[in-house]
């Protein structure tokens, strides 16, 4: 028998604590995973703006374009190795089920999509601005 003042919990609530603790669990190890990553690849395309991207190399620099080639090598690696642990998380998230009913693990899912969303863009961003940058040079060339 359910004694005074003690509260009801349904498996419903009881569900959706369970399912918000391991969306939190996710977040928290996406974090863990990406978010250092992200921030030094956001620093790292700025750097190689600047460094190689900002003033026009002659030609007789082919070191300094040798080591802008394997700068942007390890840019873009680093991008792809970012956006697959990210895609990653998001398929890990979108595969946790949900019951009806369970609105508050709903939005918490949600609010999950979309930070990992905001760290895709900011990287996507960042790679269109190299991108961007170079097309620019490029189109500047005779």
């Amino acid at each position: 028998k359910k004694k005074t003042g003690e509260a009801v919990v349904s498996e419903l609530d009881m569900e959706q604590h369970a399912i918000i603790e391991k969306l939190d669990h996710i977040l928290a190890e996406t974090f863990d995973l990406v978010l250092e990553k992200v921030r030094g690849f956001l620093a790292n395309t700025s750097m190689y703006i600047d460094q190689f991207l900002t003033h026009s190399a002659s030609s007789s620099e082919v070191d300094l374009h040798a080591v802008a080639q394997s700068e942007r090598k390890v840019l873009f690696d680093s991008y792809a190795y970012i956006s697959e642990i990210l895609m990653k998380r998001l398929l890990l998230v979108d595969g946790v089920s949900l019951p009806e009913g369970a609105d508050d693990a709903r939005q918490q899912r949600k609010k999950i999509v979309r930070q990992i969303q905001s760290w895709m863009n900011q990287i996507d961003d960042a790679k269109k601005r190299v991108l961007d940058k170079e097309a620019d040079i490029k189109a500047s060339k005779p």
